[in-house]
C-alpha cells in the first residue's frame, strides 16, 4: 500500500511497529507465565497483592480504578482471592456500606515473597526495555500506549 500524503507513517512502518509491541508483549507474557505458574496464582490476582500491599486497604471502586475494570468484575477476583486466605472484607466503621479489601497475613507474605522475586526481574527488564529512552520519552510513552489500545475497542 503506497504512502498517502497525510498519513504520518508508511504501512510497513505501522506493521513493523505493531510487531514490536506484539514483541514486547509476548516476552513480557513469558516471564509473567513462569511467575505466576510458581505462585499458582493470576495475573490479576498479582495486581491486587502489588496494589493492596502498596496502597493499603481500599475499597472496590478504588480497587477496580487501579484494576481498569468494573468493580462487578472485582467481587470474583477478591471471591477467589479470599477463599485463598490471601485477602479479607473489611467493612468501613464509618460507614457500614463501604467494604473494603485488606491483605491478610498470608496475602502480604505472598506479596512480599513476590515483590523481592519479581521486583529485581521487572526492573532489569524494565530498565533493558527502557534504557534507551529519556524521562520525557519514557513519560510519553506511558500516555501513547493507552491511546492505541484504545483503538482496539468497539464502539
Amino acid at each position: 500500500m503506497k504512502k498517502q500524503k497525510n498519513d504520518p507513517i508508511g504501512m510497513a512502518d505501522a506493521i513493523e511497529i505493531l510487531d514490536l509491541i506484539e514483541e514486547i508483549g509476548s516476552r513480557w507474557d513469558k516471564m509473567r507465565k513462569q511467575w505466576l505458574r510458581e505462585y499458582k496464582i493470576t495475573h490479576t490476582q498479582l495486581k491486587v497483592l502489588v496494589i493492596l500491599k502498596e496502597k493499603g486497604r481500599l475499597n472496590f471502586k478504588d480497587l477496580s480504578n487501579h484494576l481498569s475494570c468494573a468493580p462487578c468484575n472485582v467481587t470474583g477476583i477478591v471471591d477467589r482471592l479470599e477463599a485463598g486466605g490471601f485477602v479479607k472484607r473489611d467493612r468501613s466503621s464509618k460507614d457500614r456500606r463501604i467494604v473494603n479489601v485488606v491483605l491478610t497475613d498470608k496475602g502480604k507474605k505472598i506479596a512480599s515473597e513476590l515483590t523481592k522475586a519479581v521486583f529485581p526481574e521487572l526492573s532489569m527488564l524494565a530498565g533493558k526495555v527502557l534504557k534507551n529512552l529519556n524521562n520525557g520519552e519514557i513519560k510519553s510513552l506511558y500516555k501513547i500506549l493507552p491511546r492505541l489500545l484504545g483503538c482496539f475497542t468497539s464502539e
